[in-house]
C-alpha cells in the first residue's frame, strides 16, 4: 500500500485587510449583473494584508457610484479624458484601490474594492496607507487565487 504523501492544511479564512493599496490591474472583463446592468469586473492583484489573497475583484456597475468610480479608475490610469477605452488600455497599470469589509454573505465576511485613486494624489494625503509590493521585487504570483 502506498501513503498519500500529500500534506493536508486546514482552510484558511480569507481575510484581507482593510485600507489604500497599489494594485496592478491584472484583468478587466465587461459583464452583465444579475440586475441586468453592464458592468465591468477588474481583478487586482497586490499585497493586500498578511496572509491574505493575492488578487481580489472590484466590481462597477452601470449607475451613479459605478460611474464615479470608473471615472476615477480611469484618472488613475491617465485615460480619463478617452470616449472609448479597450479593456487591454487598463491591464498591467498599477492603481490605488480602497478595500474595506462588506456586507456578510451566508454569515461570512465579504471584502470589496469600494474605489479607486491615483497613486500620486496618495503622496499627497498625509493620512495614506497605501501598501505597495515593492519591498518584495519577486513577482511570482503563483500562489494568487
Amino acid at each position: 500500500m502506498v501513503a498519500i504523501r500529500i500534506k493536508p492544511t486546514e482552510k484558511a479564512e480569507t481575510v484581507y485587510v482593510p485600507g489604500k493599496y497599489e494594485a496592478l490591474i491584472q484583468g478587466v472583463t465587461q459583464k452583465v449583473s444579475k440586475s441586468g446592468l453592464d458592468m465591468l469586473e477588474i481583478v487586482f492583484k497586490g499585497e493586500f494584508g498578511k496572509n491574505s489573497p493575492k488578487t481580489i475583484t472590484g466590481r462597477i456597475i452601470e449607475n451613479k457610484i459605478g460611474r464615479e468610480q470608473l471615472f476615477n479608475i480611469l484618472k488613475a490610469c491617465g485615460l480619463e479624458g478617452e470616449e472609448a477605452v479597450e479593456e487591454s488600455e487598463l491591464e498591467g497599470k498599477y492603481v490605488g484601490i480602497i478595500i474595506a469589509e462588506g456586507e456578510p454573505y451566508n454569515d461570512k465576511p465579504t471584502w470589496n474594492v469600494f474605489n479607486y485613486f491615483t497613486l500620486e494624489d496618495s503622496d499627497d494625503e498625509e493620512d495614506a496607507d497605501v501598501t505597495s509590493d515593492d519591498e518584495d521585487d519577486d513577482d511570482d504570483w503563483s500562489d494568487a487565487e
